[in-house]
């Protein structure tokens, strides 16, 4: 059955209204009575299947049909803004108009009638490109378009398609073969929600004969690789060469699990800059075939390269095993130790493992051998640390999948042997290694900015000819300017190790200091040069996220932090200042011990858009961030002082300035406490409210930032919505279910279907049916549920009834509860 859904808000519940017709053809389902009127529902009907539950609108309101079929539906604070009522049995769903009742959405609009085809005329034969025209339909200005091309007047076969938007009434035809083709146009509106979109009919089929190209257009490449038939594993990628054509400014490259490469079949559909490419990682099995077209600067397509057909699958060959180039086989060897290896034919990212062990016998995998290094992208690794002796090695590599969870490897390549010296250790390199974002990226090997923090972290790293013998080895640290840079006296690198890091300390500087670190062992050293540059402005942020968008509303209080470039020296000041009245700043800010430099910003509400600059500095130099002031959300309907039936939809509207969200606020008192709807519509600036309680009530939108921040106190209407001409109908409990048993300290959440024109209810719950006072719970919620753990133990009682501006409705039926001790 194809419904529509239309998502409502009531009193801050998503409520879901089914729209439309579409009855299903073997429903056996009559009803003699379906009304919804003043919010009482009533159905009764028959055909039903024989004692099941009949629901509405996929809702909790039910029937229950007795063993004939018959049925009998009564709800009350029902809405249906369509008046048309699903009714499902388990089995068959059936739509009734309900009587009584008054459609509060418009009807759909019309669909949109067939476009005009302009040219070509049917039947001609051209060259291409050729450009396909049609006017659209008189009756539906401002629709979208979808056309169509085949090789087949019936379009079983799609050879090109696409949709586009209302002012584009033609579409130029490149890179089709020669051949005859058919093509036609439908037109596409679409309404807003609740409504699907609607197609129109389509042209009637024109015919169309490709003859070949007009001069000047692309050439025609070919595919060099890989070659025809070639297969290759799911999760595999691989490269895809092809031939330069002349007249080509670009190539569009096309793979498709079809040889037809019909819309929907396409895998690859995108562009390429060059004459190479990489193919994706196809996760599946699947035929694939490629070709690729020449591209015009214009856009024009050249006819494509001949189908190039593989094969994605798990049963794909792996290529030999790779061979071990270095270190030689037997060799000894210092540290660190570099091993480099064949290239695979199709390397794949990190494709590569090596596996070391101290025996020849690698038989116990990943966790069973002294190294196993997996993810290498490079036929070569480098290894700072291995202790001294013998050691075997051997390489293979992945390509993809050859099976759901199974790797697809080349067999091992054959171990080699080399051996590590166990000479005594020297320095072999020194190398310095300064880390940004709490030592996550690399920023620079020689330069470093004073102070130390988590954008500005230095290492120092020790590099030994040969792995520490037993007990460790000492290695003396100096620099040549230790007021710029300190170093510890020395660090011990551990026994069988060859490699140790080190912190550096770069102090407070005026001017970029260019020193040496040196690392020794005895008179024999390495060394590494260093520049500690002063610490400098970098940026400065506004709350909590970087300088962009910086949208507020004025009036809110705000927060800037200043960056750094390094650590500014205690006591330190910074300038700052503001290029508008609308966001004020203190003349200056202070570098505190461990803490980063903020300030305060105020902001004043403003009545248009305000872009403000904050400008901060220090030592000679400023750095500057932009902010942009909004001025609160303006209210445009309904009007102040409008009414509305009780159970009227209401249709909200309003206009928030860019960068901020709306929070639709409506109460039932001007200060807004515990407000009836209370919303963020995100980018929305219109929003349809049902079920609001009768009485004057207050409406607002609030301007809200990036960061969450509700803006001032915007400007207030009011609205009444007119009370019903009786007393409100009786709630509808739901949970707990009548009878229900709970134990003594669990939570209980009392619920009952909410009553149209309601602005809050009573709940009293009572150790007897009469509700004699004292009442062991009485409640008076805005909404309609209560949740509460310390009911007594013993048998209780509870109704509810809803309130409104005039007084209270009637009672509900009364439930029992049960509450069983906790130990049983």
């Amino acid at each position: 059955m194809q419904r529509t859904i239309k998502t409502l808000i009531a009193a801050g519940t998503i409520v879901a209204v089914a729209l439309g017709t579409a009855v299903a053809a073997d429903a056996s389902i009559v009803t003699s009575q379906a009304s919804l009127i003043n919010g009482q529902l009533t159905i009764v009907g028959s055909g039903a299947v024989p004692n099941s539950n009949v629901s509405v609108d996929d809702g909790p309101t039910t029937g229950q049909a007795n063993a004939q079929g018959s049925f009998t539906i009564s709800a009350s604070g029902f809405s249906e803004p369509s008046c048309i009522a699903t009714l499902y049995d388990g089995s068959v769903s059936v739509e009734v108009t309900l009587s009584g009742c008054t459609p509060t959405i418009s009807p759909p609009p019309p669909v949109p009638g067939p476009p005009t085809p302009v040219g070509p005329a049917s039947g001609t034969s051209t060259t291409e490109p050729v450009a396909l025209s049609w006017q659209p339909p008189a009756a539906s200005p401002g629709v979208s378009f979808q056309w169509q091309v085949s090789t087949d007047p019936s379009f079983a076969t799609l050879v090109l398609t696409a949709t586009v938007g209302p002012k584009v009434t033609s579409t130029t035809l490149s890179g089709l073969a020669p051949g005859t083709y058919y093509w036609r146009v439908q037109a596409e509106s679409f309404p807003p929600e609740p409504y699907f979109p609607l197609f129109g009919n389509w042209t009637a089929v024109s015919s169309l004969t490709i003859t070949g190209e007009a001069a000047g257009q692309p050439g025609t490449p070919s595919l060099l690789s890989p070659a025809s038939g070639t297969e290759f594993h799911p999760e595999e990628s691989f490269p895809l060469t092809w031939t330069a054509v002349p007249g080509a400014a670009s190539y569009h490259l096309q793979m498709s699990s079809s040889s037809t490469f019909a819309p929907g079949t396409l895998l690859v559909d995108v562009p390429e800059s060059t004459t190479k490419a990489h193919a994706p990682l196809l996760g599946f099995e699947t035929p694939l075939f490629v070709r690729v077209f020449g591209v015009a600067a214009d856009g024009t397509f050249g006819l494509p390269s001949p189908t190039v057909p593989l094969t994605i699958t798990f049963h794909a060959p792996v290529p030999p095993a790779p061979r071990l180039l270095a270190p030689a086989n037997g060799g000894t060897v210092g540290l660190p130790v570099q091993l480099s290896w064949t290239p695979d034919p199709n390397p794949q990212v990190e494709g590569y493992q090596v596996e070391i062990n101290k025996t020849p016998n690698f038989g116990g995998g990943c966790g069973g051998v002294e190294e196993c290094i997996t993810g290498l992208s490079q036929p070569r690794d480098l290894l700072p640390s291995l202790p001294a002796g013998i050691h075997y090695w051997r390489v293979r590599s992945f390509h993809g999948l050859s099976g759901p969870d199974t790797g697809a490897a080349t067999a091992w390549s054959a171990a080699r042997s080399f051996t590590v010296s166990n000479a005594p250790p020297q320095v072999k390199s020194l190398t310095i290694d300064v880390f940004t974002e709490g030592g996550v990226v690399l920023r620079s090997h020689t330069h470093v900015f004073s102070g130390t923090n988590e954008d500005n972290e230095a290492f120092g790293i020790v590099q030994l000819s040969t792995p520490a013998p037993s007990g460790g080895e000492t290695v003396t640290l100096t620099s040549s300017n230790p007021k710029a840079a300190a170093v510890p006296a020395s660090v011990v690198v551990p026994a069988g190790q060859g490699q140790k890091t080190f912190t550096i300390r770069p102090l407070q500087v005026l001017s970029p200091a260019s020193l040496t670190l040196s690392a020794a062992i005895g008179s024999q050293s390495a060394s590494a040069p260093l520049t500690v540059d002063p610490a400098s402005l970098m940026q400065i942020d506004i709350e909590a996220g970087p300088p962009t968008p910086n949208i507020f509303t004025g009036g809110t209080p705000q927060i800037g932090s200043i960056l750094t470039n390094g650590v500014a020296p205690v006591g330190n000041t910074f300038t700052l200042s503001s290029s508008s009245p609308a966001a004020t700043v203190p003349a200056t800010v202070d570098v505190l011990p461990g803490q980063l430099p903020t300030f305060n910003i105020t902001t004043q509400q403003v009545t248009t858009t305000t872009p403000v600059t904050i400008t901060a500095t220090w030592r000679g130099h400023s750095i500057k961030v932009n902010m942009t002031l909004q001025p609160p959300p303006s209210l445009q309907a309904p009007a102040t002082g409008a009414s509305f039936p009780t159970g009227q939809v209401v249709i909200f509207r309003w206009h928030t300035p860019h960068g901020l969200s709306s929070q639709l606020q409506v109460a039932d008192n001007p200060s807004f406490n515990n407000p009836v709807v209370d919303l963020n519509t995100d980018t929305a600036q219109a929003w349809a409210v049902m079920s609001l309680p009768s009485g004057k009530l207050y409406w607002r939108v609030l301007g809200v930032d990036a960061y969450g921040v509700e803006g001032p106190q915007p400007a207030v209407r009011t609205l009444t919505v007119q009370p019903p001409s009786g007393p409100l109908p009786a709630p509808v409990l739901e949970f707990p279910a009548n009878g229900a048993t709970v134990t003594a300290g669990q939570q209980v959440s009392f619920f009952w279907q909410p009553v149209t024109g309601a602005a809050s209810y009573e709940l009293q719950v009572a150790n007897n049916a009469s509700f004699t006072p004292p009442l062991v719970l009485e409640r008076m919620p805005k909404g309609n549920q209560v949740n509460t753990s310390t009911l007594p133990v013993g048998t209780l009682f509870w109704r509810v009834r809803a309130m409104d501006s005039v007084g209270p409705g009637d009672w509900s039926t009364t439930f029992q509860l049960t509450v069983a001790s906790a130990g049983g």
